[in-house]
């Protein structure tokens, strides 16, 4: 699933759930930073067992939506001198974006919402992925190009 810039919500501005979806974390007060926009709006972050959804707290319709399958890492990152803000960085797999960040007013609820991705990646394993242990090895080279005796000096 791309990055969807329209998000279906109900009548009261509450997102609508897809079927079989289910709301692991609401937090209000957050904002979305990413590298292909400027808009700095408070919004709502939502965390379901499919996707995280920022809805816009202006218009909640033009919020986003990424598929837990396209986060390709998440983590909590501290104020630094590159972003002075303590954040949810997220690194995604997408042609539209590729990395974001999740900056609540209350930073002491950086730890739920990274328990909640944490929970939300794990609901959703990629299975295309390699093994772990071989992948260092196995996108370099195939065996016909190891030679008897390559890594004997090693």
């Amino acid at each position: 699933m791309p990055v969807v810039e329209h998000v279906e919500v109900g009548p009261t501005g509450d997102l609508q759930l897809m079927q079989g979806e289910v709301t692991r974390l609401t937090q209000p007060n957050v904002k979305q930073y990413s590298p292909y926009t400027d808009v700095q709006t408070l919004g709502v972050l939502v965390i379901t067992n499919m996707r995280v959804v920022w809805l816009n707290k202006e218009a909640p319709s033009n919020g986003s939506s990424y598929s837990f399958r396209d986060i390709s890492m998440h983590a909590v990152a501290p104020a630094s001198e590159s972003f002075d803000k303590a954040c949810l960085y997220c690194h995604l797999d997408t042609e539209d974006v590729t990395e974001l960040r999740f900056v609540p007013e209350d930073s002491t609820s950086l730890q739920n919402i990274y328990e909640a991705f944490c929970q939300g990646a794990m609901d959703n394993p990629d299975f295309d992925e390699e093994d772990p242990a071989d992948a260092w090895i196995s996108s370099a080279m195939d065996d016909d190009d190891i030679e008897e005796g390559q890594f004997d000096d090693a």
